[in-house]
């Protein structure tokens, strides 16, 4: 798949979930390879079809958070990512996702219980970092979001959406010298 020859891996992988040994692990492989060839519907029932085979398959379920996500079924999404979160207490990446459509809900407390462990799990995440501040500004805790805004950029100087996020912290609590900068 990262060879960029994802429509031999879907051949590939077709045959390989039609074999008597039917395995989760290739149909999620197939979503994988579906999501990336741009057929989002078949990416779903690739995935959903790894998890009626292993309904405790956390990587399938996070991958059906992606693709629902990206069709705009936030709902499903999040009932996905919930499961990935509850079947790996270590995925970092289910939870900054889940945080994420948290954020966009406006429900920042429990977005911000997530993305706070999801920042334990994997201290060097710059999206939970970057997502972690957003949810601190949204509940009024600018200090806290622009100490981690800085924390983030000075492990990735280059992520935009951080920068981003700094400034508008800055420009809401009236420090516009620094919100220019």
């Amino acid at each position: 798949l990262n060879a960029g020859r994802t429509e031999a891996a879907v051949t590939y992988l077709k045959k390989a979930v039609g074999m008597p040994l039917i395995s989760a692990t290739a149909y999620n492989n197939l979503g994988m390879a579906y999501r990336k060839s741009g057929r989002l519907k078949k990416a779903v029932e690739a995935y959903k079809r790894a998890v009626e085979i292993n309904d405790r398959y956390a990587n399938a379920y996070h991958n059906l958070g992606i693709v629902y996500n990206e069709l705009g079924s936030e709902e499903k999404a999040i009932d996905a990512y919930r499961k990935a979160v509850a079947f790996d207490p270590k995925d970092a990446e289910s939870r900054n996702n889940l945080g994420g459509l948290y954020i966009a809900r406006g429900r920042s407390g429990e977005a911000m219980k997530l993305l706070r462990r999801a920042r334990e799990i994997d201290p060097t995440h710059i999206k939970a970092h970057n997502n972690l501040g957003v949810a601190y500004m949204m509940a009024g805790r600018y200090d806290e979001g622009i100490k981690l805004f800085n924390k983030a950029i000075g492990m990735r100087p280059g992520h935009a959406e951080t920068h981003n996020n700094l400034a508008v912290a800055y420009y809401r609590i009236g420090r516009y010298d620094l919100a220019i900068e």
